[in-house]
């Protein structure tokens, strides 16, 4: 009996012993992930999604905060915001118009639709509290036929399960307050899954900027697209009609403005988050056969504003982006980018989002 006694009290000495090692490990790991000076060197960490430019974004979005302590101003959308938003210069008129630093980071992902943009804003909105969310948004963003491809992969993953859908999960919670597991799973994605780390055309999404914009300095040759069109002028006009409709120009016109997708985008116009949505350019080229639709879009978007108090800034004929300025027919690279970011931010002063932004500041 005594034996037996010995034994016992040593199997829980082992298991307290290991169990000490086990939170002291951890604990360790936690507070090296959290020190300022090891985080600048550690990879993107991971958020448990398969959409890895999901969460070089967060992973961007949580060190800035860390950094600065807050966060103004986030911009939301798909690759169109991503590439043609450069928060540096908003931030600049703003903080020159109210003498105030503010902090604005761009969150927007490759291959997302309307729908995901409002649910993305509602849950960032719950976690940092900006006082500015700025929705870009054009015609085809509405259409998850072209466009929406990363949609599901994010409405999956833990974060996006515990952060709008509510749901608590283990995964969740670890991912949530854990820095360290955060990083291994960064980490892992890294290594074993190097080419979920590029877009479609080969660039890294590590080449994401700390404030969320992914610059190209690349620029699109419109010279063989003129000649094209100028080829059509000696077509029979049918034949002419169906090469533009089987072109890129074709595909943009046969945009569809989803229900589903109106309505989860106007749930965010419903809430309480200050919203002003933003109309992306496309190069002038992209809406050949596309004026009835855009005008449909531009009409439904003012709607919609308007009837929840929110602001919506239309763009395209109004902004002027050079030909050097875009990177494909809907993409702007970071010179077309300087320019539209530049008269959104005159913008934004102009209807007074600088002194709402001020008075919410204090």
């Amino acid at each position: 009996m005594k034996s037996l006694r010995l034994t016992f009290s040593s199997l829980i000495a082992f298991v307290l012993l290991t169990s000490g090692w086990l939170f002291f490990i951890i604990g360790s790991l936690e507070v090296v992930a959290r020190s300022p000076e090891i985080e600048q060197r550690l990879p993107s960490q991971g958020f448990g999604s398969s959409h890895r430019q999901f969460e070089i974004q967060l992973d961007r979005l949580a060190r800035r905060y860390d950094k600065e302590g807050h966060i103004d101003c986030l911009f939301i959308g798909n690759s169109h915001t991503l590439r043609g938003i450069q928060p540096v210069y908003i931030e600049r008129a703003l903080t020159q118009q109210t003498g105030r630093p503010f902090v604005c980071q761009n969150v927007s992902l490759n291959g997302t639709s309307a729908s995901l943009f409002a649910e993305m804003a509602i849950a960032l909105a719950e976690e940092y509290r900006p006082q500015l969310v700025v929705v870009g948004i054009s015609m085809v963003d509405f259409d998850t036929q072209r466009g929406g491809h990363g949609n599901k992969n994010i409405r999956l993953s833990p974060w996006f399960q515990y952060h709008y859908a509510h749901r608590i999960t283990l995964d969740g919670l670890v991912i949530e307050y854990s820095y360290a597991y955060r990083y291994y799973l960064g980490w892992r994605r890294a290594f074993f899954f190097p080419e979920r780390g590029m877009d479609r055309l080969g660039n890294p999404f590590e080449n994401t900027l700390e404030n969320g914009f992914l610059p190209s300095s690349e620029t699109m040759d419109f010279g063989p697209l003129k000649k094209w069109l100028a080829s059509l002028e000696d077509l029979p006009e049918e034949q002419a009609k169906n090469q533009l409709e089987q072109s890129p120009m074709g595909r943009i016109a046969q945009v569809a403005l989803e229900p589903p997708e109106v309505a989860q985008f106007e749930e965010l116009l419903v809430s309480d988050i200050p919203i002003v949505a933003v109309e992306l350019p496309f190069s002038p080229y992209a809406y050949i056969l596309s004026e009835q639709k855009h005008d449909e879009f531009l009409a439904m978007m003012s709607r919609l504003t308007d009837m929840h108090g929110d602001l919506f800034i239309p763009s395209y004929g109004i902004v002027s982006i050079p030909e050097n300025g875009w990177l494909d027919l809907r993409h702007m690279n970071q010179f077309g980018a300087k320019v539209f970011s530049q008269w959104l931010a005159d913008q934004l002063v102009e209807k007074g989002l600088s002194a709402q932004l001020l008075e919410a500041h204090e």
